[in-house]
């Protein structure tokens, strides 16, 4: 399957209770961002709380979420760990899983020059079994990938994919001017989604497609069909999530699992070292949740049959 389908490719968030994996809601999320149409699903990444799990947690992620997906999206799994050995044996069980590409940030400890990095992730993708998505997030790693670095190492082979979450979509912009037009580039801050779509970028891995994935999957559908209003429109909700849930103390995981909890998709809990929201915020998140879910579901309804309407007469016209 190709991994990196133009479009929104999920983060998913690891649900937990009392401390483990919960294996129930994993299964009713993985159906619930499918559903709404997202083009992949990552799991073990930032918004995943990918590196704050002891090993045989992340092991039971990827092949539990192989098993859910089955298929039916992309699977795509974060590698990072502070050992190099650990991150291969996350590649390597993402291999063994059946999972489509793996997610590499770089060192998550150690600082390199830029050209030691660059052979740093060579080696990384020499013995991954699987296509390499670079993921740069300088706010988290010791490292930060430039334009030059993204074409070198694309050029060489080493990744099939990049994502950006460094701020804005400037990076990608300068990839894009040298890299083929096919060569998938995707941002991640969700403001910054419907500009990246307007660059002739790929798409984005938003996390608030895991609470409204239909909302955070159509606007790349409504660009390419030209619907430029219902494209702002889609932006504004998609912005109106983001000061909804995102500005809980802990910073956005622990707002966006009481959103999910509100959605009856998972519990609020997340993993050490951030601490789950006390009830007086989890009430607010729940509040927002209550205006906002009617008004989104309402909005991607019309869109989609605006998209509907738009499938049919070009379809009289040909």
């Amino acid at each position: 399957m190709n991994a990196f389908q133009p479009g929104v490719i999920v983060p998913l968030v690891t649900p937990l209770r009392k401390g483990r994996l919960d294996s129930a809601s994993l299964t009713r999320l993985i159906d619930h961002v499918i559903a709404g149409g997202v083009n992949g699903v990552f799991v073990l990444g930032t918004t995943g709380e990918g590196p704050s799990f002891d090993e045989k947690t992340q092991m039971r992620v990827i092949a539990e979420a192989a098993e859910r997906i089955a298929g039916r999206t992309p699977l795509l799994v974060g590698c990072a760990a502070a050992s190099f050995a650990a991150s291969l044996r996350l590649a390597d069980a993402a291999y063994r899983a059946g999972a489509d590409a793996a997610v590499y940030a770089g060192p998550i400890y150690v600082p390199l020059a830029e050209r030691y990095l660059q052979a740093h992730v060579e080696r990384f993708a020499a013995k991954a079994k699987l296509p390499v998505v670079l993921y740069n997030i300088p706010s988290h790693a010791r490292c930060a990938f430039t334009a030059k670095s993204v074409v070198r190492l694309a050029k060489a082979g080493a990744i099939q994919a990049f994502k950006d979450s460094g701020g804005g979509i400037a990076l990608l912009r300068r990839c894009r001017q040298t890299l083929p037009p096919d060569f998938p580039l995707y941002v991640g801050p969700e403001e910054h989604l419907s500009a990246a779509l307007r660059a002739g970028l790929s798409g984005g891995v938003c996390g608030g497609a895991n609470i409204f994935p239909r909302l955070y999957s159509l606007p790349a559908r409504a660009l390419q069909a030209g619907m430029a209003l219902e494209c702002k429109r889609l932006h504004a909700a998609i912005l109106r999530v983001g000061l909804s849930f995102y500005g809980f103390p802990g910073g956005l995981i622990p707002g966006m699992k009481s959103a999910l909890e509100a959605a009856g998709l998972c519990g609020a809990e997340v993993a050490e070292p951030l601490l789950s929201l006390p009830e007086t915020f989890r009430s607010r998140a729940r509040s927002s949740y209550a205006v906002l879910a009617g008004a989104i579901h309402e909005l991607c309804d019309a869109v989609e049959k605006q998209l509907k309407r738009a499938s049919r007469g070009e379809e009289a016209a040909a």
